[in-house]
Parts: structure tokens; C-alpha cells; sequence
């Protein structure tokens, strides 16, 4: 099995280079399919090695590292931009047609920055006067290195 998630040190690093690779291997970019079922079948064993203290974590923050890769590739799916900055999934682009699935799948609307978020529940910001997105981005800037994915050839 191929080690997608090689030189990543923490669950959230996990969640970025998914992030990356769904975007990069996910079939409605032509790709085999396969190759994404993969890269989730090796996001789920993370959650077993003790190296990343999964179970050491609340609840809410479990619970979205294991929906997080059905919530991805579905957002992937609708053609919508999809960034992890923090904890937070943000979404943008064309969402007025799915905003009730959107709703559904516990993303809440920012008018100011025109993007949906969703984050878990013990990660409210404390910020009592909303940040500028350009900002709320830089807090959180991870180095390049650690989020570059180089495409697995077709076999």
C-alpha cells in the first residue's frame, strides 16, 4: 500500500494532506477511483495508531476527523473550493445550489467573507471582532513542504 500521509505529525496534518490529495485524485478530475478509496482506506488506520493520540482527543474533534473525508469528497464532488485553515473547513464558489445540503452537513453561512465554515464545536473562536479572511488565513499559514502531494501514476 502506497504511504500517502508519510511525514505527517499530528491529526490536523493528516486532514490537510487529505485535503490535498482528494483534490488531486478525486474521479470527477479523471481520475481512477480507486486510488481515492486508497488514500481513505489509509485516513481511516491513522485513526488506530497511537502515534497521533486519536483517542486521546474530545469527542467532537474525533467525530470530525472521521467524517471529514465523506464531507471532502462530497464538497470535491459539487465542484465547490474547499480549504482547511485550522480546524475549520471553509467553502466557497457556486454553493447557492446546494446551501440546504450544505446546512445539513452543519456548515453555517459568513456573509462578511461569503463562505461557509464548519468547524467542531470545542474550536468557537474567542475573537469577539471577526477577523478578515486574508488574516484568519495567515494565523494559520502551514510551509509548503508539508502540504505538496506529487500524483500517484496510473497503473
Amino acid at each position: 500500500m502506497e504511504n500517502y500521509f508519510n511525514g505527517c505529525l499530528s491529526l490536523k496534518e493528516i486532514k490537510h494532506r487529505y485535503l490535498a490529495l482528494a483534490k488531486v485524485h478525486h474521479p470527477i478530475t479523471g481520475k481512477d477511483p480507486i486510488c481515492l478509496f486508497q488514500v481513505r482506506l489509509e485516513y481511516q488506520l491513522l485513526q488506530r495508531d497511537p502515534v497521533y493520540g486519536f483517542h486521546q482527543n474530545p469527542e467532537d474533534i474525533k467525530e470530525d476527523f472521521i467524517r471529514y473525508p465523506k464531507v471532502v469528497d462530497q464538497l470535491i464532488g459539487w465542484k465547490l473550493n474547499v480549504e482547511l485553515i485550522g480546524t475549520w473547513t471553509w467553502v466557497s464558489g457556486e454553493t447557492y445550489p446546494y446551501k440546504d445540503r450544505l446546512l445539513e452537513m452543519g456548515f453555517v453561512y459568513e456573509p462578511l467573507k461569503k463562505c461557509w465554515y464548519n468547524r467542531p464545536n470545542s474550536c468557537r473562536s474567542t475573537n469577539a471582532n471577526p477577523l478578515p479572511f486574508d488574516k484568519i488565513k495567515s494565523l494559520h499559514q502551514r510551509p509548503a513542504s508539508n502540504i505538496a502531494v506529487t500524483p500517484v501514476p496510473a497503473s
